[in-house]
């Protein structure tokens, strides 16, 4: 059940925010970083799916991309709450 309550976190990388939406958006370079299979749906409405660990399959959707700048998507799973990715 939903409680109505919203966490938000946030992480910083060093890196430029370029290099950071090559790495979710290219699918040879996110299975290097996490993962074992993908399918990224780089455009608005576009599904995300990512493999974790064999097990745990996230899907999610992206909902804001202007390419090198600005990614947005949320993603989840029966194991993972969902999660809201930002990269501005």
């Amino acid at each position: 059940m939903h409680s109505g309550a919203i966490i938000i976190t946030g992480i910083y990388i060093k890196a430029p925010a370029k290099r950071v939406f090559e790495i979710l958006t290219n699918p040879r370079k996110i299975v290097r970083w996490m993962g074992s299979q993908t399918k990224l749906g780089t455009r608005v409405d576009g599904t995300w799916r990512l493999e974790l660990n064999g097990r745990t399959m996230v899907r999610g959707g992206c909902l804001k991309l202007r390419p090198d700048r600005k990614l947005m998507f949320m993603w989840g799973s029966a194991r993972i709450r969902e999660r809201l990715i930002v990269i501005d």
